[in-house]
């Protein structure tokens, strides 16, 4: 059993690493209206401010390199952390934990027994994209917030803050 485990794990690194190493886009081989489908994609994500036209230019260049990735990753469920837990809170009443951690998950789980309740998953690429580093619940117990690196932290560096309902 820890074999496949083992030979699970060996396949996932395989398989992320070849999605995250995939090159940009080759703009000559992609139709017009590839194109234009890109040129809208990278500008609703803010990396490109030229004419949505289906035409390729310097600026659409700039904007696939600048823009964060969306090619899809591969992840199995696990049902636990996989990674050093950096950060944990419960709610006042201790109904339940969050946990941040370097597998690029929140968990909820159920106090006092431990069981999972929920996996929350944000937006990942490879390296540190995806990397959440620390988690709080509101003084209400309604609401979870995690700060961390988003897929847009390659264009602006800056940290993100998702809030999602306990």
């Amino acid at each position: 059993m820890r074999a496949l485990a083992w030979l699970l794990g060996l396949l996932l690194l395989i398989v992320a690493g070849s999605l995250a190493a995939q090159p940009a886009p080759n703009l000559s081989g992609m139709s017009g209206d590839e194109i234009k489908a890109l040129q809208q994609r990278l500008f609703d994500g803010a990396c490109y401010r030229g004419a949505v036209d289906g035409r390729t230019s310097p600026a659409l260049e700039m904007a696939i390199k600048a823009c964060p990735t969306q090619a899809p990753i591969l992840r199995i469920e696990t049902g636990m952390h996989t990674a050093t837990i950096l950060d944990v809170a419960a709610d006042p009443e201790c109904h339940f934990a969050a946990t941040a951690s370097l597998d690029k998950t929140v968990r909820l789980w159920s106090l006092p027994d431990g069981h999972l309740l929920h996996t929350q998953r944000f937006p990942t690429d490879s390296g540190p994209v995806g990397l959440i580093y620390g988690v709080a619940v509101s003084p209400d117990g309604k609401w979870i917030a995690a700060g961390g690196v988003d897929s847009h932290f390659d264009v602006d560096h800056k940290f993100s803050i998702y809030l999602f309902d306990a």
